[in-house]
């Protein structure tokens, strides 16, 4: 070993320059420091330390949302069974149709009134695939931006009917209506949106002539909700649907 008591200051700067370490592990602490706690950890364990498995309610929006869906899909109902009884298989059907599909209500409202021109009203399990092809008739025929068969049948009813099956009933419906989707005015649609938000907290949108208002504030009203088109859809002008125009 050397001798460090015959070393000046600057010999052992340079010897201890020279030393490399043995490894390359960081060196250990000489002696375990404790871990203090702070006091408020102790107090509080499972709140800081325990996540939660409880699942938190639905938020409002969410609550609105499906009690007006499901409003919704119970007035789809009353027009195919008239109105005679609810089945809750049928409703929940329905209402998974409704939520997975996500249309305005005018959709839904349009889809109501080719249900209500069926002279003939399907019993079973052909209640839900009728509603199922209404609501697929009307928006291919609102929104040009149609969703396929296959698509209403696997994503919107989950897998519940084949598309040869949607395409069978749509057909039977047009035929039963003579064809006749032409012959739906934009009142007949609004009056149905009304029909089927009676029973809602607070109703979305309100005929012309409710609530006491002029003609001028309800032909104002008109004119704003004209300007409330979703690229895509159809528009209304002067009575008649047409496509809305290309951009």
């Amino acid at each position: 070993m050397s001798d460090f008591s015959n070393m000046d200051d600057d010999e052992l700067d340079l010897y201890l320059a020279s030393c490399v370490p043995l490894s390359n592990l960081p060196t250990p602490p000489t002696k375990m420091q404790s871990i203090v706690i702070p006091a408020h950890l102790h107090r509080h364990p499972p709140a800081l330390c325990t996540p939660t498995l409880q699942t938190p309610p639905p938020e409002p929006a969410v609550q609105h949302h499906l009690h007006e869906i499901h409003v919704y899909a119970c007035h789809l109902i009353d027009l195919v069974t008239g109105g005679n009884h609810h089945d809750p298989l049928l409703v929940e059907t329905v209402d998974m149709f409704l939520d997975r599909a996500n249309l305005p209500v005018e959709i839904y409202a349009f889809a109501g009134c080719v249900l209500e021109m069926l002279e003939a009203r399907p019993e079973g399990s052909e209640r839900a695939l009728t509603i199922l092809a209404a609501l697929s008739i009307a928006h291919g025929y609102l929104d040009d931006r149609g969703r396929s068969n296959r698509h209403w049948c696997l994503i919107e009813s989950a897998g519940m009917f084949l598309p040869k099956d949607l395409q069978r009933a749509k057909m039977s419906i047009l035929f039963n209506i003579d064809f006749g989707l032409m012959r739906i005015s934009e009142t007949a649609v609004q009056r149905m949106v009304k029909e089927m938000q009676r029973n809602l907290p607070v109703p979305l949108l309100s005929l012309p002539g409710d609530n006491g208002t002029t003609a001028d504030e309800d032909n104002a009203s008109s004119k704003n909700m004209s300007n409330i088109i979703v690229p895509g859809q159809s528009i209304w002008t002067f009575g008649v649907q047409t496509p809305e125009p290309s951009p």
